[in-house]
């Protein structure tokens, strides 16, 4: 499956906003907007009834997705990392136990040389 990138221009709180969108080819997203593209291209008749199709107002989750696209794009630092720990197979969270569970497991073998040392007196 190809991934088609195209920018569009959409409503979000009262202001016009350029979005750039990545759809599946092929999908239903795809054939509306090729329907849309091939009928400003006709003219006429056509053409109005396209540019009377407004497109959809743009809610604030794929607003965020949008941001956070453009946020990727340009830090190629936390592009890395994000791939880094995508490739470990381990979740943030999954790696913080895993640390901590380390650190309690050294901190018992501390205590038992502690505690064995006490009682050799």
């Amino acid at each position: 499956e190809q991934n088609a990138r195209f920018t569009e221009t959409r409503n979000f709180a009262g202001k016009m906003v350029e979005v750039e969108t990545e759809i599946v080819e092929g999908s239903k997203e795809a054939k509306a907007r090729s329907k849309r593209v091939e009928m400003l291209a006709k003219g006429g008749l056509d053409a109005v009834l396209a540019e009377l199709m407004e497109p959809k107002k743009l809610n604030v989750l794929d607003k965020t997705k949008a941001d956070w696209r453009g946020v990727k794009d340009v830090d190629v630092e936390l592009q890395e990392d994000l791939q880094h720990h995508q490739r470990g197979g381990r979740t943030y969270r999954e790696h913080q136990d895993f640390l901590q569970q380390a650190d309690y497991r050294e901190y018992e073998l501390e205590r038992d040389a502690r505690l064995a040392a006490q009682s050799k007196r």
